[in-house]
């Protein structure tokens, strides 16, 4: 299971078959019996389910998220969230290992320090995540995995549109990392062109002090 360098991307990797077909199946199966609630009635920090996120006073349709460990985002500010999970922290520590072996240097030393936190996306056919740039209490390495049969592409855009916009596949199955420059400002990131059905799993580090 070798980690590709993403093209025209030099901090950013991913491997096509994280998953096999059965822990595909599994994942799904258990993320799709996490309860869904009323964006009101959500609260990360009791309670690990999916709500519709709301930006600038409108419900975001298309796509839910969830979370849990630390930091989250909740009520303005970093929190702590309910722990992770079973299934989703030992996915955590498969991705952590896929990227302590990488044969990557730099990927290799910033993968040493743990994932706290974990954000599932859950996506409709159609849905986005609009460009943004992850939150500064989180760390300079974002990793994520694809699970059911929706694509999706991971798009990387320059606030400044002086340098062309980049992009990573979102197939099903796989793992993706990415650091350095486009973890940060003025790089955005933001997923498009989502497929079918899929949840988008990412994992951070709490920021470096």
């Amino acid at each position: 299971m070798k980690m590709q360098v993403v093209d025209r991307i030099d901090t950013a990797y991913h491997i096509a078959d994280f998953l096999s077909a059965d822990e595909d199946r599994a994942l799904v199966a258990y993320l799709a019996g996490v309860p869904q609630r009323a964006h009101e009635a959500y609260d990360p920090v009791h309670e690990f389910a999916f709500a519709h996120p709301v930006y600038d006073g409108e419900v975001v349709l298309g796509r839910s998220e969830a979370a849990a460990g630390e930091p989250i985002w909740f009520g303005g500010r970093p929190v702590q969230g309910t722990p992770l999970p079973e299934p989703l922290a030992d996915l955590r520590d498969r991705a952590q290992d896929a990227l302590r072996t990488s044969g990557h240097t730099e990927l290799e030393r910033l993968a040493e320090a743990p994932f706290t936190s974990v954000y599932v996306d859950r996506y409709e056919a159609g849905g986005l995540f609009v460009p943004h740039v992850d939150r500064n209490c989180y760390g300079p390495i974002v990793v994520g995995v694809s699970a059911g049969p929706g694509e999706a592409d991971l798009g990387f855009v320059h606030r400044t549109g002086e340098l062309a916009p980049m992009s990573i596949p979102l197939a099903p199955r796989s793992l993706y990392a990415f650091c350095g420059a486009v973890r940060w400002e003025p790089w955005l990131h933001h997923v498009a062109d989502v497929t079918a059905n899929r949840f988008g799993i990412t994992y951070r580090q709490p920021a470096v002090a």
